[in-house]
């Protein structure tokens, strides 16, 4: 089967899944990787949610 590679797999990163999916203009693959030095995120608690200066907004477009 042939495929679009959009960018090339780095050395070093281990593939840990890989989705295939089945729209009407294809298929598609989503492969997501790991590697070993680049840290993991932080979780974000509701008390920090609560105390946080950062605020969200809304935007509609018409």
């Amino acid at each position: 089967m042939p495929i679009i590679l959009h960018r090339p797999i780095p050395e070093g990163f281990k593939l840990k899944t890989c989705t295939i999916v089945h729209k009407a203009d294809g298929w598609y693959a989503c492969i997501s990787m790991e590697e070993a030095t680049v840290p993991e995120l932080l979780p974000y608690s509701a008390r920090e949610a609560r105390t946080s200066r950062i605020r969200g907004t809304q935007l509609s477009l018409f």
